[in-house]
């Protein structure tokens, strides 16, 4: 039922931002595309004796599209953490 209504969502939230198909432009992006497209960002975590870096992968123009849909802050993404 959580999964069903999460897909939901995410597919009003992308048909109201105008987020389309790349592969058939008439079409708005399905909500199942959407989280294929994101499961190809990565979050990477690197130790290095007590130090630790954080980072994300450079997202892609419709990974972008698709964040911004819902209005996900990513702008801390764009920097990595060094602790």
């Amino acid at each position: 039922m959580l999964a069903a209504t999460i897909e939901a969502l995410m597919a009003n939230d992308l048909a109201a931002a105008e987020v389309r198909n790349p592969d058939v432009k008439t079409e708005h992006l399905s909500a199942r595309r959407a989280l294929a497209t994101l499961a190809e960002a990565r979050r990477h975590e690197i130790t290095a004796g007590e130090r630790k870096v954080e980072l994300f992968t450079r997202r892609n123009p419709l990974q972008k599209w698709v964040l911004a849909a819902p209005g996900a802050d990513t702008s801390s993404w764009e920097k990595k953490t060094i602790t």
